[in-house]
Order: C-alpha cells, then sequence, then structure tokens
C-alpha cells in the first residue's frame, strides 16, 4: 500500500487512531518498523490524547518501545490525563518498558555518557523521602499473623509527590493495598539530574510486623 497507493501515512480514524497507534496497540512490530521508515509521525495523538508510546508503554510492547525511542519519540508528551509513557509503563507493571524509558531519559538528560558518570553524585541526586507514615495493618491479616514486606514500584513526580505506584513484591492482599494507599501520600524531595529536578522510579519497601506478645 505504502509503495504503490501512497496513502496519508498519518490520516486518522475517527477516534484519532493512525496506522503507528494500530500496529503498536496490536503487538505488529514490523509493521511499526515499516510506518516509521515511511515517515509516521510521532507525536499524533488520538481522541484520549495517547501518543504511539503511550500505548506502548501501557501495552507493554518492548520492541515497539524500542522502534518509538530510538525515532526520537517523546518522553515527555501527556495524555489527556496528565500522563506520560513512564506513568503507564508503571501503571501497567512493565519493567522491561520502564527500565527503556528511564535508560532513555537519562540519554536525553546527560548526553551519551559512562555508567560511573550518571551515577555520580555530582551529576544525580535520588530522591528522599521527607515526609511519610506509617502503613496501617488491616483486622484480617492481623487476625492471620501476617508478617512481611511489601515492595512497591513507585514514581517519585518533579514535584515531590507520588505518581503510579505498583505492587512489584506482594505480601496479603489487604496490606498490599494499605501500603499502595499509604506511600502514594508520602512526600519526597525529587531528584535532581544536571541540577534539574526530575521524575524516576524507586522502589520502596514496606514492612509489616506485629508487636510482640507476651
Amino acid at each position: 500500500l505504502l509503495a504503490e497507493d501512497a496513502p496519508d501515512v498519518d490520516e486518522a480514524d475517527a477516534a484519532g487512531w493512525t496506522a503507528l497507534m494500530h500496529a503498536v496497540d496490536g503487538g505488529h512490530d514490523e509493521i511499526v518498523e515499516v510506518l516509521l521508515d515511511a515517515g509516521a509521525a510521532l507525536d499524533g495523538r488520538n481522541e484520549d490524547g495517547e501518543t504511539a508510546l503511550h500505548l506502548a508503554a501501557s501495552r507493554g510492547r518492548e520492541d515497539s518501545t524500542r522502534l518509538l525511542l530510538q525515532a526520537g519519540a517523546d518522553l515527555e508528551l501527556r495524555d489527556a490525563e496528565g500522563h506520560t509513557p513512564l506513568y503507564r509503563a508503571i501503571a501497567g507493571r512493565h519493567a522491561d518498558v520502564i527500565e527503556m524509558l528511564q535508560a532513555a531519559a537519562l540519554a536525553k538528560g546527560q548526553g551519551v555518557r559512562s555508567r560511573a558518570a550518571l551515577e555520580s553524585p555530582e551529576e544525580a541526586i535520588p530522591p528522599r523521602v521527607v515526609e511519610s507514615t506509617p502503613a496501617p495493618y488491616t483486622e484480617l491479616a492481623r487476625a492471620r499473623g501476617i508478617e512481611g514486606r511489601v515492595v512497591l514500584m513507585v514514581l517519585v513526580r518533579r514535584d515531590g509527590s507520588v505518581g503510579a505506584a505498583s505492587v512489584s513484591e506482594g505480601l496479603e492482599s489487604s496490606l498490599d493495598q494499605s501500603a499502595l494507599r499509604t506511600v502514594k501520600g508520602w512526600t519526597f524531595a525529587p531528584a535532581m539530574r544536571g541540577g534539574k529536578t526530575v521524575e524516576v522510579v524507586l522502589e520502596v519497601e514496606v514492612e509489616f510486623r506485629l508487636p510482640d506478645r507476651p
């Protein structure tokens, strides 16, 4: 079709979806590559404000994410709900896509540098907790004597608030939800890189320990 009929590669349907978006949504990575080679626009948005990169991130499409990033897709565009592709990847718990998006953000902010340079305290300052509250025990977990830890994957925004959060290592359903609700209310001093605040993903461990019994 592209070779013979020369259609508008960026023509959108009634919902604002382009061929590139449909290819990403369906996991058709070879078609994504063909469309990008044909000059498909990276910043097209559907009626929900989503770009192709938002869709790749939310669906966990690793190869499509890589292709879009290599083509220069904008990491910071926000959908109609104000969410970045990184937020969408975290909400979907797509670890490999999160890693790719963070690596791309580092490269964009710092240029191509060594791992040691990126980890230098003069180059990057990780977020730190400023205000936190302990996660409350649930009656069900207390009655069952459940103890342990919940590990969360958390997006810390540029203003230090918590964005998307998901359970990386669960303990028990009610305690998992207690940890999520509590950590979403925490406040952080945001991460800094190159003198600017940046969004980062980090793991947060929430411990649940029953008081000693006589």
